[in-house]
């Protein structure tokens, strides 16, 4: 096994959840004491603690905690909520099952696989250094623990939770308490979607890649993620900014004329991260290709789409219909990550038909450049691979600066329904692609309307959407790689672009005529 290969292999035993969710953040009304703070506050200090520094040593295990009465930021339960329902829980644990166990005998894994580094680093803790392990509280049984997504640093862990500090601490910015003291900003979406994509898609620069390799061995395939439902799924341990008080959404730095819908922005803001991030991890991968003498890095087949491949011959194909962005007989990349960018275009260009045709454009000439290069010679020509990828990086985040200035309204999320509909008609939708149109439309319409959603018509059409793509991910501390895994390969087996586009359509006239 090559270098970037055996560090990439990693046994991601998919827990079909987005990142924990769940941070203390803090308004500045002292700007003396914002000052201060940023000035001469020290640098975080790695540490490694355990989910007791949070719960029975702190606060979120104890909802009846006297001492929390004179301002609720949060319920307190969070730590119970995860503890007993999200599937991060139990993420070390399934290395060591029965699929997990084969999957290490398949890759030639000799140590204990729960503290393999290509492994741990999703699914769990990554101790670089066993010296900085808070010992009373810390183990590697609790998976994605609390640490992982919130940050393991001694010092925010040590004042938030400080009665005497509180104050103090509160009156701090969220960037203060990020770069000071080392408690990652997870209230801004894009960090949010950032956390969570690095598992859920991966990230090269941190070792958290799954390659085909780990598909072969048994890892089942990660699917297309959109962070809002995924979040729902976990379930969520954490309330949304526009749920709390007024008290507490000052504390947080709440605007709601920015942010008045925030499960549609992160929809929007999660869609441009994936495909960010998508472009990064094949750029990496790529750049190892075009080395002659690291060439085993390349072809990666786990960043194509494994359907062009992996699916039954038909006379009559909906593959064929739908046509070809390159040479027939090429696979592509997979599609999914680029299908929702069309709506951040939209939400961008805040309706003025210019800007619209002027970011699509930029877009398609970056799908373009690099269909090409994966298509100019059989799978691909890795220096064209890479550095298409990472232009089309650079331009998704040069799009997600703009988002930033960009109100997340009603409006605005009407247009956004309008424009999935637009979307869904331009193209046929691979099984994958169809999925993220439909937790996307969830997602929106829950929040811009949740009581159409209950509506006889919308539900059974909601209810043929789920038959057809198995859109509710599944509930309790469950391995996906059982039940789950089987159910959604049966629907991929069967899905009909066409039948859904037709679904699709009633949806969303039916929304437009709500709407009205």
């Amino acid at each position: 096994m090559n270098g970037i290969s055996m560090r990439s292999t990693i046994v991601i035993l998919l827990t079909s959840a987005a990142a924990a969710v769940v941070g203390l953040g803090g308004s500045s009304p002292l700007p003396s004491v914002h000052a201060a703070q940023d000035k001469n506050a020290p640098k975080p200090t790695k540490m490694y603690y355990g989910t007791l520094a949070c719960s029975n040593a702190g606060c979120h295990d104890n909802p009846a905690n006297p001492n929390q009465k004179d301002i609720i930021l949060c319920n307190y339960d969070e730590v119970r909520i995860w503890s007993t329902q999200d599937k991060h829980r139990i993420a070390n644990k399934v290395l060591t099952s029965e699929r997990g166990k084969q999957m290490a005998k398949l890759l030639d894994i000799k140590g204990d696989i729960t503290k393999e580094p290509a492994c741990v680093s999703c699914h769990g803790v990554l101790v670089e250094n066993e010296k900085l392990i808070h010992k009373p509280s810390f183990s590697l049984d609790e998976g994605v623990s609390c640490g992982a997504c919130h940050g393991m640093n001694k010092e925010w862990v040590a004042k938030h939770s400080d009665f005497l500090e509180r104050e103090t601490w509160r009156a701090m910015s969220r960037k203060v308490k990020e770069e000071h003291y080392g408690m990652n900003d997870l209230w801004d979406p894009e960090k949010r979607a950032g956390l969570c994509v690095s598992c859920h898609v991966g990230n090269a620069a941190e070792g958290k890649v799954v390659t085909h390799t780990m598909y072969a061995a048994g890892h089942p395939p990660l699917p297309g993620v959109e962070i809002a439902s995924f979040s729902d799924a976990m379930p969520r341990h954490w309330k949304y900014l526009s749920e709390k008080s007024p008290k507490v959404q000052k504390i947080l730095e709440y605007d709601p004329t920015m942010a008045e819908l925030e499960r549609t922005q992160l929809v929007v803001v999660s869609a441009l991260v994936s495909l960010r991030e998508s472009m990064n991890l094949l750029a990496a991968q790529a750049d190892v290709g075009a080395m002659p003498e690291k060439g085993e890095g390349w072809p990666e087949f786990a960043q194509f789409d494994c359907y062009a491949c992996h699916h039954d011959l038909k006379a009559k194909s909906w593959r064929q219909a739908r046509g070809y962005a390159g040479k027939p007989g090429r696979p592509d990349m997979r599609p999914w990550p680029t299908v929702l960018a069309p709506l951040a275009i939209l939400h961008a260009a805040k309706g003025a038909p210019d800007a619209e045709k002027k970011l699509a454009k930029e877009f398609r000439d970056k799908a373009k450049d690099l269909s090409e290069a994966f298509t100019a010679q059989p799978f691909g020509e890795p220096k064209a691979v890479a550095k298409a990828a990472r232009s089309a990086s650079q331009w998704a985040d040069g799009l997600l600066k703009e988002l930033r200035s960009v109100r997340f309204d009603r409006p605005a999320a009407q247009r956004l329904l309008g424009g999935m509909g637009k979307e869904s008609k331009a193209r046929l939708l691979d099984f994958d692609s169809a999925r993220q149109f439909g937790w996307a439309f969830r997602s929106i319409q829950a929040e811009l309307d949740p009581q159409s959603l209950k509506e006889s018509e919308t539900a059974k059409l909601l209810k043929d959407f789920e038959d057809q793509l198995k859109l509710d991910l599944p509930k309790g501390q469950v391995e996906i790689g059982n039940d789950y895994l089987k159910e959604a390969l049966d629907r991929l087996n069967n899905f009909e672009p066409e039948l859904f586009h037709q679904r699709f359509d009633q949806l969303l006239r039916k929304a437009e005529r709500k709407a009205k």
